[in-house]
């Protein structure tokens, strides 16, 4: 019976195996066209700035650039890319790998979104006030 066993097992492995492997292939497709919702692996700095300034520049940003807005008492702005260059270290601490911002009911970075900054900071976080990181 333990032979038997070790031929069925290995029978079903070699038909089952090449089948699933087929199905990880996307073939001729691009990343994107195969999965359109995955973030770029190369993100620029406006995709990141969108997400900044929905998820953290309501509350951290400058009164002059932001009419009706109170300042933060800490000095912190991001509604530019010295402030998010200036602070890029904490963003990522508290946004992306601990989840500390935004505070209270504000939605949290989705996935997508923290993958997103990831990559622009792993691509050397190029924008606008610098070449690369």
């Amino acid at each position: 019976m333990n032979r038997r066993h070790h031929i069925l097992s290995a029978l079903l492995s070699a038909l089952i195996l090449p089948i699933g492997l087929a199905g990880c292939s996307s073939g001729e497709k691009t990343l994107t066209e195969a999965d359109g919702g995955t973030p770029p692996v190369d993100p620029v700095y406006d995709a990141v700035f969108v997400i900044l300034d929905r998820s953290c520049v309501p509350c951290h940003h400058s009164s002059d650039e932001r009419p009706g807005l109170l300042p933060m008492e800490d000095g912190r702005d991001y509604d530019d890319c010295e402030g998010i260059e200036r602070d890029l270290d904490d963003i990522l601490d508290s946004c992306v790998e601990n989840e500390r911002m935004p505070p209270g009911a504000w939605p949290r970075l989705t996935e997508e979104e923290k993958l997103v900054i990831r990559q622009w900071v792993d691509a050397g976080a190029c924008s606008p006030c610098r070449t690369c990181r």
